[in-house]
């Protein structure tokens, strides 16, 4: 937090739940500029193991559950963390919507969606940002990152684990370009 970090991305899954625990055990009570976004609807029974439950009952009580482990009134910004198959989008975003009418959630927010995803939620709320996998090495999502820059929609880089390997690989190398384009940037003048 000294160092300026004001927004915190989390899940009921990791762990599950032990990642909440230790948000709340390590900065509760929480600085007043301080954004927490967490997420529910995907489930981890057990290692190497995620199963879809965005039912709405299911999204209410795992709210409630961060409520009480992020040790908070209203949570900052609330994801959907990925469409369950075999539960409507609309049920899941409407019950996620009346949990924000109910001051649970400040903000809903989608994750691992598609443009279509997006589309279908914003006639239900307001959603302030997507969460997708997005990186200089994985670019599937371009046409959300767009779709999210035209509607004023918040987008966050996600990432697999095993891509932090990729990312400090290659992170000497992305700040040599990126260097070589702020260097041709100011010598245009721009």
């Amino acid at each position: 937090m000294e160092l300026g970090v004001n927004f915190i991305d989390t899940a009921d899954s990791y762990g599950p739940y032990v990642s909440e625990e230790l948000i709340a055990k390590a900065l509760a009570p929480y600085p007043p500029d301080l954004v927490i976004a967490t997420k529910g609807g995907w489930n981890r029974p057990g290692p190497n193991q995620w199963t879809h439950d965005a039912s709405p009952k299911h999204l209410r009580e795992a709210v409630e559950g961060s409520l009480r482990r992020l040790r908070l009134d209203r949570i900052d910004v609330y994801q959907l963390h990925i469409p369950d198959p075999a539960v409507s989008l609309e049920a899941s975003v409407d019950a996620l919507a009346q949990l924000q009418a109910k001051d649970k959630i400040r903000f809903v927010a989608l994750s691992n969606v598609a443009m279509d995803h997006i589309e279908r939620a914003r006639k239900i709320v307001s959603i302030v940002s997507v969460q997708n996998r997005y990186s200089f090495a994985d670019r599937e999502w371009d046409y959300v990152v767009d779709y999210c820059e035209h509607h004023g929609i918040a987008f966050i880089r996600g990432s697999r684990w095993r891509q932090a390997a990729l990312r400090t690989c290659c992170w000497k190398r992305l700040r040599r370009i990126t260097k070589k384009r702020q260097s041709k940037l100011r010598w245009r003048g721009c």
